[in-house]
């Protein structure tokens, strides 16, 4: 199967006209409502079976018995867009790429479809809402906030998978060039409140103000880790302050440490109110899937520019899954500038757009033929 064969030139041309409703369908996590309706439309024009999870909010399909086949593979994308401060308020912008994930999903659904897939080879295509963290642009939303991936972890719809594959559009990345990651920190991020001076708070200055608590957060941090102070960010809102603890992927197992024991029994020494906002495991590629993509983007005729990264800025709710299944996410070239920012876009459409949907039809294969 191949995407750019003379016979896919109407599907190329379909892809790319989805790839333009879908980048003017900018929405916030959990309000993908456009975004859900041109899903809805494209998989019944070419009548594509599909299951709604999440009470609505989430696309399932279906090629094959998954979780009963010999191989089972997801493939996921993200359906949200990034909330940008504009004045006083904040508009949503597909800054972040999310809908070139969604062009990279249906096309493959769609090939998968026309074609048939791959003898003992079951493939879950997941449409994923809430990826990023609303609270951050958005400081009305209801805490904690729990991304999507969270929830469809707890649903049981990556169960049996023994690959979960997906795209990302690169930061500034020329076309013909992918990059491959190890994998991105993880965060914790909490919300904090001074309450109204109380005379008879008999408590240690120290814990009654936010330098205080930041100070005890950098201890427990300290102790519980035995290694060098982890990168805390703050940030000022309203009334208060939020503050953001990476992780990298070694300590996974402390971040969730943190959130279960340190952050309540914080909550309750000092005056300082405080508000988890979410937390995001950190992401740890897959040794053997990045092995096996690495071999199957050589194989491709006109070879590929890879650039290796060890660790990506910022954080991803696919952290979470790679916490429990092996995962591989390909970040693709094309693009001019830097994700999160105004000026962020693609630069050519068939490598950013189509490519990637032929590397996820070759790896599906190569898993199969190793199944």
């Amino acid at each position: 199967m191949n995407i750019f064969g003379d016979d896919c030139i109407a599907t190329r041309e379909r892809l790319l006209r989805l790839a333009k409703a879908l980048m003017s369908a900018a929405e916030p996590a959990f309000e993908e409502i456009r975004t859900v309706k041109i899903w809805s439309d494209f998989l019944s024009e070419h009548q594509i079976p599909v299951r709604w999870v999440l009470n609505g909010h989430s696309p399932v399909i279906d090629v094959g018995g998954f979780g009963q086949a010999k191989k089972s593979v997801v493939v996921t994308a993200d359906l949200d867009a990034v909330g940008m401060m504009s004045g006083e308020g904040w508009v949503c912008e597909h800054t972040c790429g999310h809908f070139a994930q969604s062009v990279h999903a249906l096309g493959l659904a769609l090939l998968l479809h026309t074609y048939g897939g791959f003898e003992n080879t079951a493939i879950r295509i997941i449409g994923c809402p809430g990826e990023e963290c609303r609270p951050v642009y958005d400081s009305d939303y209801p805490l904690p906030y729990i991304p999507g991936k969270q929830w469809l972890l707890e649903d049981g719809w990556f169960k049996g998978a023994d690959a979960v594959l997906s795209t990302h559009l690169a930061d500034q990345l020329s076309s013909g060039w992918v990059q491959m990651v190890d994998g991105a920190e993880g965060m914790v991020g909490i919300r904090l409140h001074m309450p109204s001076f109380d005379p008879d708070d008999r408590r240690p200055l120290s814990m009654r103000t936010y330098a205080g608590f930041l100070e005890e957060w950098q201890k427990e941090i300290r102790r519980i880790t035995s290694s060098p102070q982890l990168k805390v960010r703050a940030r000022p809102i309203g009334s208060g302050i939020e503050l953001w603890t990476g992780f990298p992927k070694e300590l996974a197992d402390v971040q969730t440490q943190m959130v279960d024991e340190i952050l309540v029994r914080l909550s309750s020494s000092t005056a300082v109110q405080v508000e988890l906002i979410s937390s995001y495991a950190p992401l740890q590629q897959s040794t053997w899937l990045k092995e096996l993509a690495e071999k199957v983007l050589k194989k491709e005729e006109a070879y590929l520019n890879i650039h290796h990264v060890h660790e990506l800025p910022g954080s991803t709710d696919l952290g979470d899954v790679s916490q429990v299944y092996p995962v591989f996410q390909l970040f693709i070239g094309g693009t001019f500038g830097v994700t999160h920012d105004h000026h962020f876009h693609i630069v050519d459409e068939q490598f950013a757009l189509l490519w990637p949907i032929q590397w996820l039809m070759n790896m599906i294969e190569e898993l199969a033929v190793n199944s």
